[in-house]
Order: structure tokens, then sequence, then C-alpha cells
């Protein structure tokens, strides 16, 4: 096993170095450029000129890919992003994150109901157009390995690897608490991102409906809103899509980084396909709902 993933990883590591020689001059700019969010840098801008360019990485990547996969087939837990579950840095103890590759290990997905006292998040930053998200799901079982989402599941008392992807809590509730909310008097009506943590139609989104009964309380009040997904079930709710994007209520984002199915497979293994989401684009454009 050791010596399959060293195969797997030194090749890529290799690419790394190959790829990251790079020239470096410096250039003096304005610091108006560099006053954005979180910026505490000088105004010095370091410029980096890559000696390969982005299609030769790309294809290297892709030749040494192939011709690994075998070495370590066997060990990877095809249908997850994740193949460790690293130590929670809450807990008392640390724990080593070792490959979970132990046949006793179940992967099987288990979904926890919660009972969330609100469900609309303030989003304070500046670097994210949106003043409001909400999130039917905590963790995402489509298992993208980049997720920046997986870092919040600590919170919860459980791992931002394997257990991210593999326990779902789940807010059975939110229907009833996002119509509280929008009838409070408080409430001044601005778009919500559906989701901004997590996707709200991963996969048990097709047995559930809570995004859908979301999707009917946002179109009873006339409440605008914006989605964003990897997932195709989201054209089973063009019935109400369609009405809210006829009053500008509805922009809906696909999130597609590639035409790979390989790699997607270890990227996103639980997404929709790369042309499917495509496929889902051009229906959502063809019923006139916004979607980019």
């Amino acid at each position: 096993m050791l010596v399959g993933w060293c195969l797997f990883l030194v090749p890529y590591s290799l690419v790394l170095v190959v790829c990251g020689s790079e020239t470096k001059t410096e250039e003096r700019v304005p610091r108006t450029q560099y006053q954005g969010a979180g910026y505490r840098g000088t105004s010095t801008q370091e410029r980096a000129t890559s000696n390969l360019d982005p299609e030769a990485i790309f294809s290297i990547f892709v030749v040494i890919h192939s011709l690994h996969m075998d070495n370590f087939q066997d060990d990877y837990l095809k249908g997850r992003g994740a193949q460790i579950n690293p130590s929670n840095p809450f807990e008392p103890h640390v724990r080593d994150s070792a490959l979970i590759i132990d046949e006793d290990i179940s992967t099987k997905t288990k979904y926890l109901e919660t009972h969330a006292k609100s469900l609309l998040n303030k989003v304070d930053s500046p670097d994210i157009g949106m003043a409001w998200s909400m999130n039917p799901y905590q963790g995402c079982e489509h298992g993208c390995v980049y997720c920046y989402a997986r870092n919040t599941h600590t919170y919860w008392g459980y791992s931002a690897g394997l257990e991210f992807e593999q326990i779902i809590l789940v807010k059975k509730d939110a229907p009833k608490l996002l119509r509280e909310k929008l009838q409070s008097r408080s409430w001044e009506p601005v778009p919500i991102m559906l989701s901004g943590n997590t996707d709200c139609y991963q996969p048990i989104e097709r047995k559930l409906e809570i995004t859908r009964q979301l999707l009917q309380v946002l179109w009873e009040f006339r409440h605008p809103v914006g989605m964003i997904t990897k997932n195709s079930l989201i054209l089973r709710d063009t019935d109400i899509l369609e009405k809210m994007a006829e009053h500008d209520l509805v922009k809906v984002s696909l999130s597609i980084n590639g035409l790979d199915e390989t790699l997607r497979q270890m990227l996103e293994p639980r997404t929709a396909t790369y042309q499917k989401r495509l496929e889902t684009v051009k229906a959502l454009s063809e019923r006139s709902i916004p979607v980019n």
C-alpha cells in the first residue's frame, strides 16, 4: 500500500517542482490596487512567470494521473473525495490521519436530524457579494476534495475529511425557520444565497425535498434568492424557478470546474457529470431562468 501511494505522489511532486521553477520580477504599483479585503502587504508587486504554460502543466498532470491510477486503485475509496479522517482541532486527543482502507470501517453515509434555532447566516465578508445565506444541510455527500466548507464540520465534532461527506446533518425544520424569519417585522428583504456552505441539491435532497420546500416559501413571499449547485437535480424544481424568474427573483450558478470525467471522479466524486451540468445550464436557459 505504502509503495503504491509513493508511486502516485512522487511524480506529482516532480510536476510541482518543474512547474514551480519561475523567474521573478518586481514592479511598483499604486497601493490602491491592493486595498482589497484582508490585504496587509506593501506596494511592491512580485510577479512570477512560470516556465511552462498552463496547457503544458495540465497535460503533464493528466498523463501522470493515467499512468499511476492503477498503483493505488485497490486502496482507494471509490465514490469518496477524502481518503483520511484528520484530527479534529477541538478534540483533546490527536489521532493519526491514516488512510481509511480497513474493510471493517463503514463508509456508508449517515444522516442526522438537527434542531436548529435559526436558519439564516449573516455574511460579513466584503469578498462575497451576498448579505445572507442558508444551508439546509451541514456536510456534503458530493465529497469535493477542495471544498472550503470542510473545516466547518469540525465545529460539530466531526472530521473535515471523510466524515464531512459521510455524516450529513439535516435541518428538516428549515422551511419553518425561514417562514418565521421572513414574517418578522425586523426583516428587510435582500437576496439570500442557497446555499453558501454545502450543496443544497446533494443526493439526499432527492428524498427529503427540503430545498424545494424552501423555494416554495420564498415564492410565497416573493423573496429573491441566489442558488449555486453542482447537481442536475435542480431541474426538478423548474416549475417554481420559472415563476420566480418571471419576477426577477432568482439567479442560478452551476459550478463546472473542468471536462475530464476521470479527474471529476476523484475531485468531485458524487456530483453530476460535467456533461450533465452543461445540459442543465442549457435546460435552465431554455426556460428563461437566469443561469451561469
